[in-house]
């Protein structure tokens, strides 16, 4: 399962809670801008202002020629988000490098893999009681990272 940063799930919902257009994210994801930590590396660098000229230049040349106002500052803000991500990442794997082990899997990275796994797994009831919980999703998380 995938962390916050790699999360293509919860990347989404988090654009669509910045009111970013669908247009403007089927044109990053024709780019392969699907996660946090691939837009923080796409334009500037983690821990650096975003200079507005540079933005609107990146955006009008690389993402969409007619972007709108509003998505250019809803991208600008998930741009931010990303960077700041990438920064909390680092220094948390510099400070702390098991934590990354024993972190809990993004809500929407769990329900977006267990949706794979229900669809996958046709014949089997995966639901009420024999829905795996938080934890048991968490620990096989944690074994897959740790190998």
């Amino acid at each position: 399962m995938a962390s916050l940063l790699d999360s293509e799930a919860q990347f989404r919902q988090r654009a669509k809670e910045c009111r970013l257009s669908d247009a403007v994210l089927n044109d990053l994801t024709r780019l392969g801008l699907t996660s946090f930590g691939l837009l923080a590396y796409s334009f500037g660098q983690p821990g650096q202002n975003i200079a507005d000229d540079a933005f609107n230049a990146w955006l009008r040349q690389d993402v969409n020629q007619g972007i709108s106002i509003a998505d250019g500052a809803a991208l600008k803000r998930l741009l931010f988000e990303s960077h700041t991500l990438v920064m909390a990442s680092l220094k948390e794997q510099a400070v702390a490098p098991d934590a990354a082990a024993t972190k809990k899997v993004p809500p929407t990275e769990r329900d977006s893999k267990m949706q794979h796994v229900k669809n996958s797994l046709a014949g089997l009831l995966i639901e009420g009681p024999l829905d795996p919980g938080h934890s048991l999703l968490d620990a096989c998380a944690q074994m897959h990272f740790t190998n």
